[in-house]
C-alpha cells in the first residue's frame, strides 16, 4: 500500500492541481512524446523481453532488477527524444505552447483500471511472474491505487481555489513548490483512510491467491496457505480455524482504524471552519 499511495498520491495530484488547461508543453514536444514513448517502450521492454522473462522466472530479485534496467532505458530513450525536440524547438519550429489534458488522461486511465477485475488481473500477472513476496506486493500495489488517486484528485479540485494556494502563486511561487509543500499537505488526509481500508483489502486478496496456491511460493507459510491445508486435511481442524479468525481479526481492526482515522479527520475539518 506504500507503493500504491506513492502513485496514487501523484497521479491524483496532478489530476486535480493541473486540471485540463494548465500544464502547457510546445508542439514540438508534444509531438515528440508519441514517438519518445514507442522507442522507449521498444528498446526497454520489446527488445529485452527475453532477459525479462528469463529474469522472472529464476528469482523475483533479479527479474525488478531487470525491470529497473528496462525503466532506466525506457527514460533514456525517452529524454533523448525530447531533447532532439527541444533543438528542433530552438529553430523555430513548433515553438507554440499548447494544453495538455493531464486530467483526462489520468482520469480515463483510472476508470479503465477500475474496470478491469483486480482479482482476475493479478491471477493472471501472478502466472506468468515467479512466485515470491516482492512480485505478489507489486502486482498487488499496481492494481490498488486507483481509489487514492480518485480520492486525492477531488481533495486537490477543491484545496486549489482556497485562499492559500491563490496567494502562493501571487507571491511567485512555482508549480512544484505549491504542489508539494502547499497542496499534498493538505490533501493527504482522505488518502491516508483509503491507505487503512486498502491493506484490509491486500490481505484478503493475498490470502485468497495464497488459498488457490498462485500467491506465494509453496515453502512460504501464510494464512491462506494454512487453510488451503485444512480443505485437505479435514481432522486438523486447526488449520482452518485459527487463520481464518486471525484473516477476520486482522481485517476488521483496519476497517476499524480506517473508520477512526475517517471520524478524527472530519472532526478536525469541522472543528478549523469554525475556528
Amino acid at each position: 500500500m506504500c507503493f500504491a499511495a506513492c502513485i496514487g498520491l501523484l497521479l491524483g495530484a496532478l489530476a486535480g492541481y493541473f486540471g485540463d488547461d494548465t500544464f502547457r508543453i510546445s508542439k514540438a514536444s508534444a509531438f515528440g512524446i508519441i514517438p519518445g514513448l514507442l522507442l522507449g517502450f521498444f528498446y526497454g521492454f520489446s527488445f529485452r523481453s527475453f532477459e525479462l522473462h528469463e529474469a522472472f522466472s529464476s528469482s523475483a530479485t533479479l527479474g525488478w532488477l531487470q525491470f529497473l534496467l528496462s525503466c532506466c532505458i525506457f527514460i533514456f530513450v525517452f529524454v533523448i527524444c525530447m531533447m532532439l525536440c527541444k533543438v528542433i524547438e530552438k529553430r523555430g519550429i513548433g515553438a507554440h505552447s499548447i494544453a495538455v489534458p493531464l486530467d483526462s488522461i489520468i482520469t480515463r486511465s483510472i476508470d479503465l483500471l477500475i474496470s478491469l477485475p483486480t482479482f482476475i488481473v493479478v491471477i493472471s500477472l501472478s502466472a506468468i511472474t515467479h512466485p515470491s513476496a516482492l512480485n505478489l506486493m507489486f502486482l498487488i500495489a499496481l492494481t490498488s491505487w486507483t481509489g487514492i488517486a480518485r480520492l486525492t484528485r477531488a481533495e486537490f479540485l477543491r484545496i486549489k481555489q482556497l485562499d492559500y494556494i491563490q496567494a502562493a502563486k501571487s507571491l511567485g511561487y512555482g508549480h512544484r513548490r505549491i504542489l508539494l509543500h502547499h497542496g499534498l499537505r493538505n490533501a493527504i488526509a482522505p488518502a491516508i483512510v483509503a491507505i487503512a481500508f486498502g491493506i484490509a483489502g491486500c490481505i484478503l486478496i493475498e490470502s485468497s491467491l495464497s488459498f488457490l496456491g498462485i500467491g506465494l511460493p509453496i515453502d512460504t507459510v501464510s494464512w491462506g496457505s494454512m487453510l488451503s491445508l485444512g480443505r485437505t486435511q479435514f481432522t486438523a481442524w486447526w488449520l482452518s480455524v485459527f487463520p481464518g479468525i486471525a484473516i477476520f481479526l486482522c481485517v476488521i481492526c483496519f476497517n476499524y482504524l480506517g473508520d477512526a482515522l475517517r471520524e478524527l479527520l472530519n472532526n478536525n475539518a469541522i472543528t478549523d471552519v469554525y475556528n
